[in-house]
Formats: structure tokens, sequence, C-alpha cells
């Protein structure tokens, strides 16, 4: 027998029993100071008291996906995984808690794969930021984001277009005596053939700041829906 196998024939862990009304009161209240405190700062008091509430109500599907929306906020996809799950098994027919765990599965995945070149594996905050060292160097953004293999393509043809460039008799140096600027050495005289590795420079570097500028643009950010203070209610803190 496989692990697969012996997986699918291990007893689930027995669930929790429904906690009475008193119990259920005073976890959603933990919930609610929990969420007060994270409104004013305070993630650290707000986690002890999630954990408090979850010890107070373990058998209640509203106070595990509260738990469990905590930990998505706090990055801790796969520990909100398991509590979304036995949230699942208390209430089945939850629908809010098996949407969160199918994008928690959802987002798992793709965090496994790697990126490709072209692909949308980035925020908008590091589309940015590739964007802007693209146009410092071409392909530097696309190395930050993942996309090691075109980057390092990107840089390659870059430096190569520039090097042969100042390589090539006549190259940029006749360049810049079209424009009037002499060097110090002997004036040298246009030579046509610099402008083809300059065009694969220039090419290198336009692929490189469209390419990082259309992931940063592609990208969309999803509005966060937070929870409304209740300034109506006191809460002893």
């Amino acid at each position: 027998m496989n692990t697969d196998d012996r997986k699918q024939h291990e007893p689930e862990e027995p669930l929790p029993a429904p906690p009475d009304a008193e119990a259920l009161e005073k976890a959603e209240r933990l919930i609610r100071e929990a969420r007060l405190l994270k409104m004013r700062g305070n993630k650290a008091a707000a986690g002890k008291l999630l954990e408090e509430a979850l010890e107070t109500a373990p058998g209640s599907a509203a106070i595990l996906e509260a738990v469990a929306d905590d930990l998505i906020e706090r990055r801790q996809t796969r520990a909100a995984m398991d509590i979304y799950k036995r949230a699942m098994r208390i209430e089945p027919q939850n629908a809010s808690v098996e949407r969160k765990y199918a994008e928690c599965v959802l987002g798992t995945a793709r965090s496994l794969d790697f990126p490709t070149p072209g692909g949308d594996g980035i925020d908008a905050a590091s589309g940015k930021i590739a964007l802007l060292l693209s146009i410092i160097v071409p392909g530097l953004g696309q190395i930050v984001t993942g996309a090691t293999g075109l980057g390092v393509g990107l840089l390659a043809g870059w430096l190569t277009g520039w090097g042969l460039a100042w390589l090539i008799p006549g190259g940029m140096q006749g360049v810049l005596s079209l424009f009037g600027v002499r060097g110090q050495g002997p004036t040298a005289e246009f030579n046509g053939i610099v402008l083809l590795p300059l065009l694969l420079a220039a090419i290198c570097h336009i692929w490189a700041i469209f390419d990082a500028g259309g992931k940063a643009n592609r990208y969309e950010r999803k509005p966060i829906e937070r929870p409304v203070p209740p300034v109506d209610k006191d809460f002893e803190l």
C-alpha cells in the first residue's frame, strides 16, 4: 500500500462538539475585539484573541472561518486551509467557507509553479519595480521577478550590442563624431556597421521595458473588504 492509499484509509480527526450558547457568545465577542484591535494596528494582541476564540468554540464554523480569514491576511495560507477544511466538515453546505478553501488551494498550487517569461506571477508593486529596473538595466527587472531566462538573455544581448559598438573601428567613436563630440584620440570615420549592434542593444532594451510594463499593467489589485468598526459598542480590552 503506497502513501496515498494509507492517507485515504486513515480515519479523520473527530469533530469537536458544537459550542454551547455561552461559549459561542464569548468566542464571537473575542472575534469582534480582535477585529477592533487589528484596525487599531495591534495585530499581535488581535492574534492572541483569535486563538482564544478558537479554543473557546472549536466546533463553530463561523469562528473557524473568522480565524482562517485572519491567517489569510497574515499570508499563512496552509494554516488557513486546514481551518477552512475543519469548518467545511462542520458545515458542509457553507458556500462561503467552501469558496475560500478553494481559493486557498488554487493559490497554493500557483505558488508552487516557477514564474515563466511573460507570466503574471507578480503583484502591482513588484511589477512597477521591475519596470524601473528594466529602464535602467534591461533584463534586471525580469530577473528579480523570476523570469531569469528572459532577463539573462535580454541583459546579455544589450551588453553584447554595446560592447561590439565600442569595439568596431569607427563605431561609437564615429557616431560621436557625427554629433560633434571628439575624443582625445584621432578622429574616426563613421562606420555604418555599428548600427547593427546598436540595433540589437535597442531591441533588448525596448523588449525589457515593454515586458515589465505589460506585467504591471495586467495586474489588477483585488479590493480588500475590511470590517466596519463597531463604534456603538464598548469593549473591555
